[in-house]
């Protein structure tokens, strides 16, 4: 009945516990664009959905602010179409507005705030 020796195992779990938090994070993405998917198809009426997506955004992320933006075609620019969380004076200013380029290198499709993206291949849509 006496003990004789002792065994210690040590195992790094640092590994485990970042992938398990990416798996996390990838599952409130997909709750939200599912939550957001339902949403869209749930009317026809784009007002309607901006507001309905907005508050999907709000509940399933805990965001302190929401934008959404439209591509306006004829001008090649992201135009905030509905939101929450974001003051009238911010609201009000040109920025908002942000320029959509065509990745010619490669890199996604994306937009800038100016027509300066870093690419020499890029060029405005």
């Amino acid at each position: 009945g006496e003990i004789a020796g002792y065994v210690i195992i040590v195992r790094d779990i640092t590994k485990a516990k970042k992938a398990q938090e990416q798996i996390q994070k990838q599952n409130v993405r997909l709750a939200t664009l599912n939550a957001v998917s339902m949403t869209v198809s749930s009317s026809l009426d784009l007002n309607e959905v901006l507001l309905s997506t907005i508050d999907k955004i709000h509940e399933i992320l805990e965001s302190d602010s929401v934008r959404i933006y439209l591509l306006d075609e004829a001008k090649s620019v992201l135009v905030l179409a509905a939101h929450d969380g974001l003051s009238p004076q911010f609201v009000e200013k040109e920025h908002i507005k942000l320029q959509v380029f065509r990745r010619l290198c490669g890199v996604p499709d994306g937009y800038r705030e100016s027509n300066r993206c870093g690419h020499r291949q890029c060029e405005p849509l």
